[in-house]
């Protein structure tokens, strides 16, 4: 894991970092609902779960419509938005540890 050390000069310019860092965990987390909808209407739509659907979809077994690959570009944006999402908590949670309480 890298490292970035940060020099603040005050609680106030922390606190403007945690704040900016939760804002775009909100906007993530939008970004989230919208992609996990989307995902929702394709399983409906194909009665299979995600997971059933990338283990074929990995196989070879949905062909190459572009249905398919949108599902599977949503549920790749999903694992991309998930990940991020748990990074900004971590940073959220490195600030909030060093601030004045």
């Amino acid at each position: 894991m890298a490292e970035i050390a940060l020099e603040v000069k005050d609680q106030k310019e922390l606190s403007l970092i945690a704040s900016a860092l939760k804002r775009e965990k909100e906007l993530l987390e939008w970004e989230i609902i919208k992609t996990k909808t989307k995902l929702e209407t394709f399983e409906k739509k194909h009665s299979m779960t995600n997971k059933q659907f990338l283990e074929k979809y990995l196989k070879g077994k949905m062909g190459d419509e572009e249905e398919i690959m949108e599902w599977a570009g949503e549920y790749q944006f999903l694992q991309k938005f998930e990940e991020k999402h748990q990074q900004l908590e971590d940073l959220i949670k490195e600030c909030l540890k060093h601030m004045e309480v």
